[in-house]
C-alpha cells in the first residue's frame, strides 16, 4: 500500500498544482519504480471525471469515511481499469474497496450506458484524448552534443528520419523528424518513452514539452549575458538559456520551493550547464 500512498500524495500535489507529473515521479529520486508512478498517476487523471461519478454514484465515501478521496480514484481505476487489479498487500484499505466492487462495477455499467460509449477508453474525455497525441518533443542538449549527432545515434537506433513538416498528424512509430519552427527541438511519435534512453540519462537529450521550449528562444540571450530567470524549478528553460548562451554569461536562478531547486541544481549539472547560480 505504500506505492498507492506516494501516489496520493503525488496526485494530491497535482490538483493543487504544486509541481508536474514529469517533476513529481520522473523527477523525483523518492519515487522507486518511477516508469509504473508515471503511468498510473497518467492513467489515473485521464478516467478522472468517470472515476468521480462512480465513486459518487455507489456511496464509497459515505460508507469508508476513513477512505481519502484522492486515493480511491487510484485503487478504484486500478480495480476497475486494469487487468491486474489492485497491486497492494491485503490491508485495511485495499479491503475497503473490494467489500464494494459489485457496486462499483454495475455504476461503471450504468455510467457507460448513460454515456452510451461501450469501451472504456471512450469515457475518457475528448481534451485528454486530444493531448494523448500529442507528439514526444526532445531537446537537445547542444552543452553535450549536436543535433546532427544525435539524429545519427537516432537512425542506427534503427529510426527513421523523415522529412520536417509543420503538420505533426498520423507520426508512424520508429520515425524521427526535425521540429519545424525550433532548431534543437526533435519530434517523435507520441507514447514514445525514452526514459530509460542512454542519451537522456546522459543529459544529451531532454524531454521537454514545445512550448516549454520556446521562451528560451523568445529571449534569445546573447553570449555573456546577464539573466534572471525568476520561477526556475525544475530548470529545463533555465538549462536551455544555458545552452543558448554556450555556457557563458551568468544566469540567476530563484524558485519558492527549496526542494524543487535542488532538482532544480539536479538537472542542470546533469546538463553540463556551468553558469548557473542559485
Amino acid at each position: 500500500m505504500n506505492f498507492y500512498r506516494q501516489a496520493e500524495t503525488i496526485l494530491d500535489k497535482l490538483l493543487r498544482r504544486e509541481g508536474t507529473i514529469k517533476s513529481l515521479t520522473l523527477g523525483d529520486d523518492s519515487v522507486k519504480d518511477k516508469r509504473r508512478m508515471y503511468a498510473l498517476v497518467c492513467e489515473t487523471l485521464k478516467y478522472k471525471e468517470a472515476l468521480n461519478v462512480v465513486i459518487d454514484s455507489s456511496k464509497l465515501l459515505q460508507v469508508e469515511k476513513k477512505l481519502p478521496r484522492t486515493l480511491a480514484f487510484l485503487l478504484v481505476h486500478d480495480l476497475l481499469f486494469t487487468k491486474r487489479g489492485i497491486q497492494s498487500s491485503d490491508g485495511p484499505l485495499k479491503q475497503a474497496i473490494l467489500r464494494h466492487q459489485t457496486r462499483l462495477k454495475a455504476e461503471l455499467v450504468k455510467t457507460k450506458i448513460k454515456l452510451r460509449v461501450k469501451r472504456d477508453e471512450e469515457l475518457v474525455s475528448q481534451k485528454v484524448r486530444d493531448a494523448v497525441h500529442i507528439p514526444r518533443y526532445v531537446r537537445v542538449n547542444e552543452h553535450r552534443m549536436t543535433v546532427d549527432k544525435v539524429l545519427e545515434q537516432f537512425q542506427k537506433e534503427g529510426y527513421i528520419l523523415e522529412d520536417t513538416k509543420e503538420d505533426l498528424t498520423g507520426l508512424s512509430p520508429k520515425t524521427i523528424r526535425r521540429d519545424y519552427h525550433l532548431p534543437d527541438l526533435l519530434v517523435f511519435p507520441p507514447n514514445t518513452d525514452l526514459h530509460d534512453h542512454p542519451l537522456y540519462l546522459s543529459g544529451n537529450i531532454i524531454l521537454q514539452d514545445k512550448a516549454s521550449c520556446f521562451p528560451a528562444h523568445v529571449c534569445r540571450p546573447l553570449p555573456q549575458a546577464y539573466v534572471i530567470d525568476a520561477c526556475a524549478a525544475p530548470g529545463n528553460k533555465t538549462s536551455h538559456l544555458s545552452a543558448l548562451m554556450c555556457n557563458t554569461g551568468r544566469i540567476w536562478a530563484f524558485d519558492l520551493d527549496k526542494r524543487r531547486l535542488e532538482l532544480l541544481s539536479k538537472l542542470t549539472g546533469r546538463a553540463g550547464c556551468e553558469s548557473i547560480l542559485e
